[in-house]
């Protein structure tokens, strides 16, 4: 962590705190890609640095829907139960009832990463 992070955290800090920042520099330069330049007063900075560390450290909620049905394996795939095996099952034949009782994995990457990251967003 460079001293622009460390001035900035602690600008942060102050903020939430509602400490005095008299002791806070104002920084020059950029931070997590946001340009700090423009900024002349302590007040300014607050107020700056509250929404570059908000928008860069927000947590999404997990989506629950998803972290129901879902499983994460040890190796990372996904697993899911199937449909259909609550009721009615006089109508369905044998092999049918053996195949929804076994755990079926999710086999499309693209649809792993994206359930993951709703199931836990914060990893």
């Amino acid at each position: 962590m460079n001293r622009l992070e460390r001035v900035a955290k602690l600008g942060i800090i102050c903020w939430v705190a509602r400490l005095d920042c008299s002791s806070v520099d104002v920084p020059q330069g950029e931070i997590f890609g946001h340009d700090l330049s423009p900024i002349v007063d302590k007040k300014s900075l607050q107020t700056r640095l509250v929404a570059i560390f908000s928008s860069a450290f927000s947590m999404q909620k997990t989506k629950k829907s998803i972290a129901k049905r879902f499983k994460v394996t040890g190796s990372g795939k996904l697993v899911f139960r199937k449909a259909g095996k609550r009721h009615m099952m006089r109508n369905k034949n044998t092999k049918q009832l053996r195949r929804m009782g076994q755990d079926q994995v999710l086999a499309s990457p693209k649809m792993t990463r994206s359930l993951k990251q709703a199931m836990s967003p914060g990893l």
